[in-house]
């Protein structure tokens, strides 16, 4: 998934990543809330982690950027936990 959205970052414009991102990634993190919620966060570690990059890469930021500036750009709540 990351090498496409590499590739997708550089040729579709914000809106078309934005929609991207909520119909993929978030998507998929709502269907399965319940589960991520029962379980230990090293369990999630790299769920959250592979999240976190896809937004960096859809909004061509760096990766010093911190994730409650990713998040309030795309109006979502930060990754799972806020401490990622």
């Amino acid at each position: 998934m990351r090498c496409c959205a590499y590739k997708l970052s550089h040729k579709l414009s914000a809106d078309y990543l934005k929609m991207l991102y909520f119909s993929f990634v978030h998507a998929n993190i709502l269907y399965g809330v319940e589960i991520y919620a029962n379980t230990y966060i090293s369990h999630l570690d790299k769920l959250m982690k592979l999240c976190n990059k896809l937004l960096r890469i859809f909004q061509q930021k760096d990766r010093y950027c911190r994730n409650t500036e990713l998040c309030a750009n795309y109006n979502t709540l930060p990754t799972l936990f806020p401490n990622y």
